[in-house]
């Protein structure tokens, strides 16, 4: 395919995501844990180059970038979504202020994503191990009297599986009761 790229390029992208989110943050006043919903935009998600799949090296470099800044109150609800062309976009919302309840959800059906085991994990790592994507089935957040519930990305996984393989119809129909 024409859309496949090396690792280095995909590192380079999200590398240059995750700064140009920081810079986006320290100019509003915004932590990093501030963060409460995040759409990854990654091309050519599922492409490998030399062993290494793109959504890992992506999962990678938002572990170095997250740090243990979200070890008190979870991690962001996200997405991963693959796109043809465009490297690594980021877009987000970050919530903070006084009287604000965000809290993670969890499916009891599902394994975190943030604790999957290293052999649920697509190719290589980009250093020592591969880390684990970073983010939380769902986030409740409460402010001036509102509610939402942001829902991340999901699919038809169970535990940590993907179920079903090759049978779009009942992977709808997982993907619908886990959400």
């Amino acid at each position: 395919s024409a859309f496949i790229f090396a690792k280095f390029h995909c590192q380079a992208d999200a590398s240059l995501a995750f700064k140009t989110l920081q810079q986006q943050l320290d100019e509003t006043g915004f932590e990093i844990s501030d963060i409460t919903r995040q759409w990854n935009y990654i091309e050519g998600i599922i492409s490998k180059k030399e062993n290494h799949q793109n959504y890992q090296v992506f999962n990678d470099a938002r572990s170095q970038f997250y740090q243990d800044h979200f070890s008190k109150n979870g991690y962001p609800a996200a997405t991963g979504i693959g796109m043809k062309v465009g490297g690594v976009l980021i877009d987000y919302i970050a919530i903070k202020g006084n009287n604000v309840i965000n809290i993670p959800i969890d499916n009891p059906a599902q394994i975190p994503a943030h604790k999957y085991h290293q052999d649920c994990l697509m190719g290589l790592p980009t250093g020592d191990r591969k880390t684990t994507p970073k983010f939380e089935r769902g986030r409740y957040v409460s402010l001036y009297g509102e509610e939402i519930v942001f829902v991340s990305g999901t699919a038809a996984i169970t535990g940590e599986k993907t179920a079903n393989p090759g049978d779009v119809e009942q992977q709808t129909r997982l993907t619908i009761e886990n959400i």
